[in-house]
């Protein structure tokens, strides 16, 4: 069994209990030190780990997580995958259109993340997710700052403007 040293689980802004649910009956078979439950507006309190409704940022979690259990919004995908963190993206169904199921969809596809599509295989999804075979995602470089500089550098002004973004 490996071991979680931080186990973060967010559901985002909306109520996700069937996967707080699952998290609750999983987290007792897992090798987990620490961790912290973000349920939001959700019915279900977590017993297993501490939890939040909402935090102001997932930022501080992020920085110490071994490990991230999360619905399957774009946002949460992409910024847990994007730090290289293992994920095990749940998609919400109770999402009117169902987007969620292509996020993860493509993204498991590429092998960023663990797709959970059946909440009694938690415990396999993240046995999976920690065995470390996980693809990182690509880092494209973003050229946004230089296309606005040459942009800005064009207009006819008197003084070159001081750009925030170029103030680090």
């Amino acid at each position: 069994m490996t071991r979680i040293d931080f186990l973060l689980v967010t559901v985002g802004t909306t109520g996700f209990d069937e996967l707080v649910e699952a998290v609750d009956g999983v987290v007792g078979r897992l090798d987990v030190r620490d961790g912290l439950i973000q349920y939001g507006p959700g019915r279900h309190v977590p017993r297993s780990l501490p939890s939040e409704r909402f935090v102001p940022s997932l930022d501080p979690y992020y920085d110490k997580a071994t490990l991230v259990i999360a619905h399957g919004g774009a946002g949460t995908a992409l910024e847990v995958v994007g730090r290289g963190i293992p994920l095990v993206g749940v998609a919400n169904d109770d999402r009117y259109d169902h987007h969620q199921d292509d996020v993860l969809g493509a993204l498991s596809a590429a092998r960023h993340l663990v797709w959970c599509r059946d909440l009694s295989r938690l415990e396999e999804a993240v046995t999976e997710a920690m065995a470390g075979d996980l693809v990182p995602l690509p880092r494209e470089p973003c050229g946004i700052a230089d296309l606005v500089d040459r942009h800005l550098a064009g207009l006819p002004t008197g003084r070159r403007l001081r750009l925030p973004w170029r103030w680090r």
